[in-house]
């Protein structure tokens, strides 16, 4: 089970154990991170055609392309603010497209690496495909 707390129009998630379900019931998936080697849970968003928004100090790998295939922001309160204004304020045709080029960068540079991470995830990748 789970739990929800809205806040505005924002829901809030309690911790899941059900990776397919969480995937399913989110929108953007925010990686606040102070410090990351790589981030597979990106990976994991992409296949799931999940919009991410990576802090500029996680995204040191250079994994998600500001605007393309997703959001950086910088790393304090009010960098994430201002990300989560900017993605509610974002047409739903250009979080498509957005949806779309990360797909397309996942299949293109990360495939062999969603295959070693997390064999759970190749399942929804091969059927976004």
């Amino acid at each position: 089970g789970y739990q929800t707390r809205r806040v505005g129009s924002i829901d809030f998630e309690d911790e899941f154990t059900n990776v397919d379900l969480f995937y399913d019931r989110i929108d953007c998936l925010i990686v606040p991170s102070f410090s990351e080697g790589f981030p597979n849970v990106v990976l994991e968003a992409w296949a799931r055609g999940v919009v991410v928004a990576i802090t500029s100090t996680a995204n040191s790998a250079g994994i998600v392309d500001e605007g393309y295939s997703g959001f950086e922001f910088e790393n304090s309160v009010d960098g994430l603010t201002q990300m989560v204004t900017r993605i509610a304020s974002i047409p739903h045709q250009d979080l498509s497209a957005i949806r779309e080029n990360a797909i397309r960068v996942l299949n293109d540079s990360y495939r062999s690496r969603v295959v070693k991470v997390r064999p759970l995830v190749i399942k929804n990748f091969c059927s976004v495909f």
